[in-house]
């Protein structure tokens, strides 16, 4: 897969799931990690704990639960009250999954500071944007779904990411048809 240049003009790069490789990252670097879901989150978890050829200062696990209230639509209050009782339960969830990566990481990061935060956002790139300016992270390390679509008229999370993230963006993209945690990589 092809490399690009994010808007500073840092490398970015891919990985498929084909042969194995090494995430180079600097010593005592800080990752920022967004999650989509917990199977997500295993396979890049697992990535990481299995290819990272340094010492790695801290972890920030990411989930951004998408805000439907943000919208400026009419709706009626029972509306209302069953989309913020979904955020509520989809902000809890999150919270728990990322709870478990973290204490996963832990055990294979012993010296790292594992972190995890779960924000409610209108737009998914936008809150990872934010994070990443917050965190000032060395490395945004993003998991696509193998089986996504195009997207010819709107731009992915992914898209809006590379084009606008200050820090390299490495992404991680299983193959279709393979176990996720079961295959070797390679960096392209």
């Amino acid at each position: 897969m092809a490399r690009y240049l994010n808007r500073r003009g840092d490398r970015t790069g891919s990985i498929h799931s084909e042969s194995s490789a090494t995430l180079h990252v600097r010593k005592g670097a800080t990752i920022l990690l967004p999650i989509r879901d917990y199977e997500h989150g295993q396979l890049a978890c697992d990535i990481l704990g299995k290819n990272t050829d340094s010492h790695i200062a801290s972890i920030h696990l990411f989930h951004s639960v998408e805000d439907k209230l943000a919208g400026a639509r009419l709706m009626l209050a029972l509306e209302i009250s069953r989309l913020a009782d979904e955020q509520k339960d989809a902000k809890h969830e999150a919270k728990q999954y990322l709870k478990r990566l973290a204490n996963s990481l832990e055990e294979v990061f012993l010296d790292a500071g594992i972190f995890t935060r779960v924000v409610v956002s209108e737009s998914v790139a936008d809150a990872i944007l934010s994070a990443s300016d917050q965190i000032l992270p060395d490395l945004i390390l993003l998991v696509i779904h193998p089986e996504r679509q195009r997207h010819w008229f709107v731009p992915s999370v992914t898209n809006r990411v590379l084009s606008k993230a200050r820090c390299p963006v490495q992404i991680i993209k299983p193959g279709q048809d393979t176990n996720w945690l079961s295959n070797p990589i390679s960096v392209t």
